[in-house]
């Protein structure tokens, strides 16, 4: 196996045996992570890259576009052409899981749906959200009671566990992105037909375009489908009523194509073989022009900035640091 020397940094976690690109990388090759890293792993969730100068290949799960003028190569939501130094690969691709569970979404008994409630709703915080979402609980709340199971508007008496299970009690999931984007598709919408209950989705509108996506428009109801809210409710309103409709949605598979991680599978395996064919540092996509060098100096003075806005934080990275190097 050919040895890979490399590291993840900027993350939302630095649990390296768990990323889920580490994983998928050790089924060919000989992973070895290394503090002099030949290519890194980054994300949105600091400016730590800056510090080192190898290939980048960068992943986001937010609602953001990669920026090529600090990264090699990348991996988002977003519809780009970029040769080889781009991959289409939405979050929802890291929950192989739930991913499995809504391939299989159409297929249950009578005992897995009976008395179900109307609708479940799950949410940590309202912050930084389209305000759609708030006023789409209130509105549907009219029909039948939402139960809400998170931080945000919770009318359980706790918060929910095991988001599954909470999910598979009812028969709809208001499952709304934080921000409407053409790509940005999280696990919302999928977490919701591995629980085999219809979701109620907003976000992506690309959705709508069978030619872009694998998601069949017939397993779920897409508030971008209807003229306004109300008409949305008032199909959600007919669908709670009448059994025979509601099953006829539920029975609909979730995707258009079969083995749909087996397809995005080989597109990842071949974004990563090609990069990983050039040896380094030669793999480097980026030159650095003074211009480009003064662009990147510019984000490093954001880190601080950043950092000394949070000085626990500060102090804490500034301590780690020097403590990788004493070693």
């Amino acid at each position: 196996m050919k040895e890979i020397k490399i590291n993840i940094i900027d993350w939302w976690n630095d649990d390296f045996e768990e990323n889920h690109f580490i994983q998928f990388l050790s089924k060919k090759y000989k992973v070895v992570r290394s503090k002099n890293p030949d290519y890194l792993l980054c994300s949105c969730f600091g400016f730590d890259h800056l510090n080192f100068n190898c290939t980048k290949i960068f992943f986001t799960g937010e609602n953001l576009t990669p920026d090529f003028n600090l990264y090699d190569y990348a991996m988002g939501f977003d519809y780009i052409d970029f040769d080889k130094r781009y991959l289409r690969y939405p979050l929802f691709l890291t929950y192989t899981q739930a991913l499995k569970e809504a391939e299989k979404k159409h297929i249950f008994n009578q005992d897995e749906i009976k008395n179900r409630g109307f609708c479940s709703f799950l949410v940590s915080n309202g912050k930084n959200a389209d305000p759609i979402r708030e006023r789409f609980f209130d509105e549907i709340s009219k029909i039948d009671f939402v139960a809400s199971g998170g931080g945000f508007r919770n009318n359980i008496g706790k918060k929910v566990e095991n988001k599954m299970e909470f999910l598979k009690q009812y028969k709809f999931n208001i499952a709304f992105e934080n921000s409407q984007s053409i790509g940005y598709c999280t696990e919302k919408l999928i977490e919701a037909f591995a629980a085999k209950t219809i979701p109620i989705y907003w976000g992506d509108p690309s959705l709508l375009d069978s030619k872009l996506n694998l998601i069949n428009p017939k397993s779920y109801i897409n508030l971008s489908s209807f003229s306004s809210i109300g008409e949305a409710l008032d199909f959600i309103k007919e669908v709670h009523s009448n059994h025979q409709l509601y099953m006829q949605i539920l029975q609909e598979p979730a995707f258009l194509k079969e083995n749909i991680q087996e397809f995005y599978k080989k597109q990842l395996e071949d974004f990563f073989d090609n990069i990983f064919s050039i040896p380094p540092p030669q793999g480097k996509q980026i030159v650095l022009s003074n211009t480009r060098k003064a662009y990147q100096d510019k984000q490093r003075r954001l880190m601080y900035i950043k950092d000394l806005a949070h000085p626990i934080n500060f102090v804490k990275k500034r301590i780690v640091n020097f403590l990788d190097k004493e070693k």
